[in-house]
């Protein structure tokens, strides 16, 4: 149990009491470019041939009038971060590495950051986060934004496939700036404390249903076309790959529009613009989740708002996200890692909050904090044994209808099967470092209820 050794080390230094979200408002560092004039990408690739080239990195919106547009990061993302515009409301956050559209207005301003995410400010004076679109401050609070259909993409590819999108017109105003290549000291002071399962600045593909979130790392994605499957949120979801871009786009296995019409995509890479086939009819897709070929050309599937960005971002913004089985550190199984408490976000008043931070075939270790009042339901582990330390706070446990009054320092160790409920009875945050060793049987780590008597 080194591991743990080394985990229950780097936690004895004790809690960090200041969980609240870091910010740093600086509209001044970027001007927002606001209703730049429109073109079309055709008429723009002629104008600067030999200068926007191929492999220039462009922000895509799918969607919409002219079936969406693009907008080539050098010469507009780069320089303004924000773009107000009729087509939507673009975001590019460099230090985060994402892209995100947002719904149309003239009135979106760059503020600066949280959590190391980029802010935008709303005319009426609400602070919006740029990936969740979530208003966190300000007369319009609570209010979330529904993100516009967007993908990133290449111009070649993109050209060659959408000629007849939009584009903004690229006159002698916009010169092209090179992509950043280091985060800016501004940023990274609103930064929180990293989530360990990744290195901070890993890429993921980040996609949130309803309560649940999920990320896959794009090493996790191979050089040919991919179509990864999943159930979030209780729902489908199909993950399509271009490796030709290295863009990844999420979908509602549907039709946009018509909830009871299903598409079952295959793979069927030789087409490599539109390397997928749907088995109920033959149509052709491409990576925008648009049907170029078949009985269904030109429909479309229901876009979900999946991003591409760096791990550090995606888990701030949700903590408790999952990562795709086996990527977390699936290279290096033998790793010495070192875990804060950190990793887990503030609970609400009388709640829990826990994120898992080491899954494998045969241990998964768990941080967890229990605000006053937060309870731990009746359960056992039929397949595990479980040892958990109080870092912080105290706790009232039921173990085997007997109860223990723990405190900080207190370590418990409990074999497989062990009734397990409790609750925080104190007056302040209770914190819980829970390591779980697999008894060599297969089957579930917990079971509500007793193990006489499980709660079906």
């Amino acid at each position: 149990m080194l591991g743990l050794g080394v985990l229950l080390a780097a936690l004895a230094a004790g809690p960090d009491d200041d969980m609240k979200p870091k910010t740093l408002f600086r509209p001044e560092m970027f001007q927002t470019l606001v209703n730049p004039d429109c073109s079309h990408c055709i008429d723009e690739s002629r104008k600067k041939a030999g200068v926007l080239l191929d492999h220039d990195r462009v922000l895509a919106w799918i969607r919409g009038q002219y079936n969406g547009g693009a907008i080539p990061y050098r010469w507009f993302l780069v320089p303004y971060r924000v773009i107000s515009d009729s087509y939507g409301v673009f975001v590019y956050d460099a230090d985060a590495d994402f892209v995100r559209g947002w719904p149309a207005s003239y009135d979106f301003r760059f503020h600066g950051w949280r959590n190391g995410v980029l802010v935008m400010r709303h005319a009426d004076g609400t602070l919006f986060d740029g990936l969740t679109g979530l208003a966190f401050d300000g007369p319009r609070k609570g209010e979330q934004l529904t993100p516009l259909p967007t993908i990133e993409s290449d111009w070649g590819p993109w050209l060659k496939d959408h000629p007849g999108t939009v584009a903004y017109e690229m006159v002698s105003k916009f010169q092209p700036q090179a992509l950043p290549k280091s985060v800016l000291a501004e940023s990274r002071t609103t930064r929180p404390s990293p989530d360990p399962r990744l290195d901070a600045e890993e890429r993921v593909f980040g996609l949130a249903q309803g309560e649940e979130s999920r990320a896959w790392p794009l090493r996790s994605f191979e050089d040919r076309p991919g179509l990864k499957k999943a159930s979030l949120g209780g729902r489908e979801v199909l993950i399509l790959w271009d490796h030709r871009t290295r863009s990844a786009a999420a979908y509602a296995p549907e039709i946009d529009g018509k909830a009871g019409e299903s598409v079952t995509l295959v793979v069927d890479p030789s087409d490599s613009a539109a390397p997928w086939l749907d088995k109920e009819t033959g149509s052709r897709w491409s990576v925008v989740g648009r049907a170029v070929s078949g009985p269904r050309k030109g429909q479309t599937l229901r876009w979900l708002p999946g991003v591409m960005i760096k791990w550090y971002a995606w888990a701030a913004e949700y903590p408790r996200t999952s990562l795709e089985k086996g990527e977390a550190e699936g290279e290096k199984p033998n790793a010495i890692r070192i875990f804060n408490t950190r990793s887990v976000k503030e609970p609400a008043k009388a709640t829990a909050e826990l994120v898992d931070i080491h899954e494998s075939e045969h241990m998964v270790s768990r941080i967890m904090r229990l605000s006053p009042g937060a309870a731990i339901k009746e359960h056992y582990h039929p397949n595990f044994d479980e040892t958990f330390f109080v870092h912080a706070g105290s706790v009232t446990m039921k173990l085997n209808d007997k109860e223990h009054q723990l405190r900080s320092g207190d370590t418990v160790i409990m074999p497989a099967g062990t009734t397990i409920s409790g609750s925080n009875t104190g007056t302040d945050e209770a914190v819980l470092v829970i390591v779980w060793a697999n008894i060599g049987k297969k089957g579930p780590l917990m079971v509500p209820g007793r193990m006489d008597h499980p709660k079906k």
